[in-house]
């Protein structure tokens, strides 16, 4: 974990209504999420992924290969059918992307036009280091 990471844990986790896990894993080394926030208040599961990297794009394929069919998204929800019986069902997962803030556009660009609206994208220095006043 890097220290992008650790900052974006700790702000995610500033309204202490948001659980967060690091490095959820889907099981059997299948994939795993820098972080998986779960939101008591807003009855929400966010799987959430950070870069700082300049090259969004590995990133961009990897979300939008989450949405597809029997993917990540799918096999979350039947994960936490699977531990937690009907504690989640029904909750809503939101993936959420931190990225430096030169590249959310080209980030956003990256993806898929169906999936745009569903992504959250924060950049990394207004929501973990803000600098400027």
């Amino acid at each position: 974990m890097d220290i992008f990471e650790i900052a974006v844990m700790h702000y995610v986790a500033t309204d202490q209504s948001t659980l967060v896990i690091p490095q959820y894993d889907l099981g059997g080394g299948w994939a795993s999420f820098d972080f998986l926030g779960i939101n008591q208040a807003k009855r929400r599961i966010y799987i959430i992924e950070v870069t700082s990297a300049a090259n969004v794009k590995k990133l961009a394929g990897k979300v939008s290969e989450m949405f597809l069919h029997e993917k990540h998204i799918d096999r979350l929800k039947d994960q936490l059918s699977a531990e937690w019986q009907s504690r989640y069902e029904g909750w809503e997962i939101q993936v959420a992307v931190f990225v430096r803030n030169d590249k959310r556009d080209e980030f956003k660009r990256s993806l898929p036009d169906p999936l745009r609206d569903q992504v959250l994208v924060f950049a990394l220095e207004k929501c973990v280091f803000p600098w400027e006043y």
